[in-house]
């Protein structure tokens, strides 16, 4: 990696950004992508300075980790034409929003972890296979709730009805939400589906999800799940 490099220009000849290109380029701020780029390679850009980043339409694919811990990254633009968001694309970056295109089919897991100051996530209506309400990402048909965003300020949430599984790392490193009420079409959270959020102290259940193990709900610092409901210390459960 480059520490001294600050801004580059990538023209229409490269078709693909390779493997590690900007890893850990911390004085990279900015960056040009010109129309005809097609892929962003795995963990291109992990790590570096990066401010604001559009990604042209030409471009299908962001590979795995390739805005991974780019801290100052509060701005970026996926344009229609855009297809597959790799795992843990911009996880630890600092977006405050985002905005799925239509065209997007795949969405890798941990995408938006630990994206402390995002604060909501907006799917294009005419998306096939993901859908948002209130800046909480969730599947087409809103059965699977995905992310709610780190950021979000609100400190009560009411999982929509319809939803019948969390996905893992769904509630995470949000600080400000303290009561999370899940309804009784809830029947699986996922492997630290609820996990560190330092505020959290009240979830009310409906119903006994049937997959929940000692995985699947944690608070910062503490894992408060003991193999029964009943026996989550410093929890409150109550039906509703």
């Amino acid at each position: 990696y480059n520490s001294n490099i600050q801004t580059v220009i990538i023209t229409s000849e490269i078709k693909e950004i390779k493997n590690n290109t900007f890893y850990k380029c911390t004085a990279l701020s900015s960056i040009t992508l010109i129309e005809g780029l097609e892929k962003i390679g795995v963990s291109a850009f992990e790590g570096s300075g990066l401010t604001s980043i559009i990604i042209p339409s030409s471009v299908t694919s962001i590979g795995d980790y390739a805005f991974r811990n780019c801290t100052a990254l509060s701005s970026v633009t996926l344009t229609e034409g855009l297809v597959m968001i790799g795992v843990s694309a911009f996880e630890g970056s600092g977006l405050t929003s985002i905005r799925i295109p239509s065209s997007v089919t795949s969405i890798g897991d941990y995408a938006f972890k630990n994206c402390t100051k995002l604060t909501k996530i907006t799917v294009n209506s005419n998306n096939a296979n993901y859908s948002s309400s209130e800046g909480v990402l969730f599947n087409k048909d809103k059965t699977t709730l995905i992310c709610y965003p780190a950021g979000r300020t609100d400190t009560i949430y009411e999982v929509p009805s319809k939803v019948i599984s969390i996905e893992t790392y769904a509630f995470s490193y949000n600080d400000n939400i303290n009561t999370l009420a899940i309804g009784s079409g809830v029947d699986e959270i996922k492997y630290r589906g609820i996990y560190k959020n330092s505020q959290l102290n009240t979830i009310k259940f409906c119903s006994t999800p049937s997959t929940i193990d000692s995985t699947s709900v944690n608070s910062r610092n503490k894992d408060y799940y003991r193999g029964d409901l009943k026996q989550y210390r410093n929890w409150k459960f109550r039906a509703i």
